[in-house]
């Protein structure tokens, strides 16, 4: 506070008349009205003080401590001075002398009218110029002493730096207040906070740090640059004890100096922890419930990711409100533009009767963080568990989807005008089959019902099972392909960057599902276009969602249930070809 640093205040208090307000009802708090949300809400009317903090960084950030020192009207800045700060005068800067006076008269920051004022006081200290480079000095000293546990070579270089002129003593100050305050954090004592102030209590801050020590890959992509540079100190030490602890503290759990959370406990801090009561802190607290579900989430999505399969590269994804089935118009239907008449009439387009559909289900399964977790210490189970049920939510997925595809259903049928069997239709790396698929592709039309029109276009995705890889590599990359044996072929090669590959490991018959084949493959418009299945999610939410909760009164621990809402359905009859891939 003396050097300037913007405080803020925190209060304990333990409630004596609280009103629970109903979700969605209005309520009048300290002249504001404040609607109640879907889980309700509960106003402390009365309640009796139990502390008063200073701490570094305050629950609200619009509120400082502006002045520590009782003074009345006749006290002078120079009786305030003495009362404030302990050291002489000559040490502080300019700057720090002007907040200084600014504190005096009840403001924070420092202006114009607070550097004059003290501007004689800098002067008639500073002296000749050998006055003012021994004052400068000693600043820098003054600034530099004490104990900076790891960090005496990081201060000797400042305080060289500073020395040899590259440096202002108020920068100088302002870098060691950056360390003073890493130093300060690493103290505070981990079995009672996460972290050494309140910003390190945000529970995005806190759930951006479990995802740091947990390995979650890419976390830049889910909090932002200055999340991740706090939560990288928070981080450090944190564990799974150290989380739970914290948040059993916050929802009124009275604890020992250094407790941890042993058999003895264990229910007990599991109990306030997922059944929160009011927070004497007001709502500087952590939500562990959230914070877990929050981790647990993105863990589940990197599982859920981590498992490669490229089913998007053939289907649409049609998002839906409910688990009623759902019904889509094709787009291949009769709306081609037509010249418009003298009359300036513009004819209906029609749609036809040919639609798609898709019904959304459940899958779900459950995972315990258990009671030998928790007292363990094991931080891992909170990200290893969500991680595993996110894969097996994609294994899931793949087996559901490359089961609908594969489906004997007359989907792809020669009435549909969408497959090609026969003779010469194997993918070979002649090219033979490959000229068979863009020949058909090309004479795809519509139905009779729409007039046959020519669907026009070109390949976007060539599908192929694990076993014709290879093959479809060499025609896809090649550049150049020679054959024959007589006069002058050319070497260009036409399927060249032709296509997408997909190589989907369920459409072989090492996936055993039925109707898989090492020797079918597909040659498919583009799933934007044409897609060749949908996928039905939930509000659009393909990826898994994770809860978490205490477990029941039989089992001590920590209960997480993955599920997600998807279904699965055929698309676009014309979304490209099925090659039988006959020699």
């Amino acid at each position: 506070h003396r050097a300037g640093v913007k405080l803020g205040a925190s209060v304990g208090v333990e409630p004596v008349k609280q009103d629970q307000i109903r979700a969605g009802a209005s309520v009048s708090v300290n002249g504001r009205n404040i609607t109640a949300g879907g889980d309700g809400l509960i106003v402390v009317r009365a309640g009796r003080l139990r502390e008063v903090s200073i701490v570094p960084i305050g629950a609200d950030a619009s509120a400082h401590v502006t002045n520590l020192a009782a003074r009345g009207n006749s006290m002078s800045f120079q009786n305030f001075l003495s009362t404030t700060y302990t050291g002489s005068p000559s040490l502080l800067t300019s700057e720090q002398l002007a907040t200084m006076h600014a504190n005096y008269h009840g403001r924070n920051d420092a202006d114009d009218s607070d550097r004059q004022a003290v501007a004689p006081m800098i002067a008639a200290s500073a002296g000749d110029s050998v006055d003012a480079e021994r004052r400068r000095l000693e600043q820098i000293q003054a600034a530099c002493r004490g104990d900076w546990q790891d960090h005496d070579e990081e201060v000797s270089e400042l305080q060289a730096t500073a020395i040899a002129g590259e440096m202002s003593v108020d920068g100088l100050i302002d870098s060691l207040r950056h360390i003073r305050r890493n130093i300060f954090e690493s103290r505070i004592p981990m079995a009672h906070t996460v972290s050494g102030g309140s910003r390190q209590n945000h529970p995005e801050v806190i759930t951006a740090a479990l995802c740091l020590a947990g390995g979650l890959s890419e976390p830049e992509k889910h909090f932002s640059e200055q999340v991740l540079d706090v939560a990288d100190r928070a981080s450090r030490g944190m564990s799974l004890q150290t989380l739970l602890m914290e948040a059993a503290c916050n929802s009124g759990y009275k604890s020992r100096p250094g407790e941890h959370v042993s058999d003895g406990n264990l229910r007990q801090v599991l109990q306030a922890v997922f059944t929160p009561g009011v927070k004497a802190a007001g709502f500087s607290t952590l939500d562990i419930a959230n914070v877990l579900s929050n981790t647990a989430n993105k863990f589940l999505l990197d599982g859920f990711t981590e498992v490669e399969d490229p089913w998007r590269e053939i289907a649409a994804v049609k998002s839906v409100r409910n688990f009623k089935e759902h019904t889509f118009v094709r787009l291949l239907d009769s709306l081609e533009f037509e010249e418009l008449g003298k009359g300036g009439e513009i004819k209906h387009g029609t749609l036809a009767d040919d639609t798609m559909t898709v019904t959304a289900a459940t899958y779900a399964k459950m995972l315990a963080i258990t009671r030998t977790d928790i007292i363990n210490d094991d931080l891992g189970a909170l990200t290893d568990a969500p991680r595993r049920l996110g894969r097996a939510a994609m294994m899931k997925f793949r087996r559901l989807f490359w089961t609908a595809f594969l489906a004997s259903d007359s989907f792809f049928d020669a009435a549909n005008n969408n497959v090609v069997t026969g003779s010469g239709t194997a993918l070979d790396v002649e090219g033979t089959g490959m000229t068979a698929a863009l020949k058909a592709f090309r004479s795809q039309k519509s139905p009779s019902a729409d007039g046959a029109k020519l669907i026009g276009g070109r390949p976007a995705v060539l599908l192929v099972p694990p076993a014709l890889e290879v093959p479809a590599r060499r025609l896809l990359t090649s550049s150049g392909i020679v054959s024959g044996t007589d006069g002058m072929v050319p070497n260009g090669n036409p399927f060249a960057g032709m296509a997408t590959l997909v190589v989907a490991d369920w459409i072989g018959t090492d996936a055993d599902l039925s109707g898989a084949s090492d020797s079918q493959w597909y040659l498919l418009r583009a799933p934007a276009f044409a897609p060749a299945m949908l996928v039905a999610a939930l509000n659009g939410r393909v990826e898994p969602t994770v809860e978490t909760t205490e477990a029941d009164f039989h089992t001590l621990g920590i209960q997480m249930r993955g599920y997600n809402d998807v279904g699965f359905g055929r698309g676009e009859k014309l979304c490209g070809l099925q090659m039988a891939g006959t020699t």
